[in-house]
């Protein structure tokens, strides 16, 4: 054997004889090749998802709320959830996180992600009595409670709720726009190439019961009809048929009756429900140090606020 393992002996070789050449062409093939099947297209963004996209930050909130609090917190309890998407974020910061998501509505709580850290409850905030090391309530939840009673009874079962070095944090808007009837919009890339118009519609505003009735739109061109810019800037036609480049509308996607609080009124009922001390954060954190955490500091309650504002206040135990 050589050194491949083959024999050595040279193998005997039968010559044919090469092919006559064939004069006329090969017959073309009856059978077209079939061509490669389209990609599916992607689903269509539900109001939830367009909701997380154009108005929630949660992966941002959910380090700010962490970067809070002085000790190592564990639980994250999310009143008013919705879909939950704050909780999502909050156990995807580290394998030990946990997380406690509370809304009355199924609907939205259907549309939340999966994961064995994170429990969905279906129930009146009122009711909740789990333990947490942080309570959050944003997207101006606390609008859905009409009155100070009301208010006042939910703060003090949160304060109840609460774990040494726990805190409270919600959210409120304001500024000189907040008592004005009108529309605003502005658009957001999707994450197929959709063009998203989110706009904000102040629909009602009564003063004197502190009450506003708000709804939310939603206006999706598909990636197709997004025309491109001609040169002065203006956009042109989609080279696509009308029928697969509509763009689809969602009026009163989310509808709000409301009560505004002042931050004011909401820091004062905090201190009646218990709380040790309060703060006012104007932003969702204020510096990254060089490991990448989040810091935060509070603002100057003598601060001045001359436009419309979101603020963060935050209520300790």
């Amino acid at each position: 054997m050589g050194p491949h393992g083959l024999n050595n002996k040279k193998p005997t070789i039968k010559h044919k004889p090469a092919p006559k050449p064939n004069p006329r062409p090969a017959p073309k093939s009856a059978t077209k090749p079939k061509p490669a099947p389209k990609p599916a297209p992607a689903p269509a963004l539900d109001r939830f998802a367009l909701y997380e996209l154009c108005v929630q930050q949660p992966a941002a909130s959910a380090r700010f709320l962490r970067a809070l609090h002085p000790g190592k917190p564990t639980i994250l309890a999310e009143d008013f959830c919705g879909a939950a998407a704050i909780s999502r974020e909050w156990v995807a910061l580290a394998p030990r996180l946990l997380a406690i998501a509370t809304d009355l509505d199924p609907e939205p709580l259907s549309h939340a992600s999966s994961h064995p850290r994170l429990r969905l409850v279906c129930r009146d905030v009122l009711k909740v009595r789990d333990p947490a090391d942080i309570v959050a309530g944003f997207n101006f939840a606390l609008g859905e409670l009409p009155t100070r009673a009301a208010l006042v009874a939910y703060l003090k079962n949160t304060r109840r709720r609460l774990r040494p070095k726990g805190f409270a944090a919600f959210d409120l808007y304001g500024g000189p726009t907040a008592w004005m009837m009108g529309a605003t919009s502005r658009f957001i890339d999707g994450p197929g190439g959709e063009e998203i118009e989110y706009i904000w519609d102040q629909q009602g505003v009564m003063p004197w019961c502190s009450r506003v009735h708000n709804a939310i739109h939603f206006r999706v061109t598909p990636a197709s009809a997004k025309g491109t810019k001609g040169p002065n800037g203006s956009k042109g036609s989609s080279s696509r048929p009308a029928s697969s480049s509509k763009p689809r509308v969602l009026k009163n996607a989310f509808n709000y009756h409301w009560r505004l609080w002042t931050v004011a009124e909401v820091r004062e009922a905090m201190a009646e429900a218990g709380f040790r001390s309060t703060e006012v954060h104007a932003a969702v954190g204020s510096a990254i140090d060089n490991l990448g955490e989040l810091h935060a500091a509070p603002s100057d309650d003598h601060e001045n606020h001359p436009d419309d504002f979101v603020a963060y206040i935050v209520a300790r135990v």
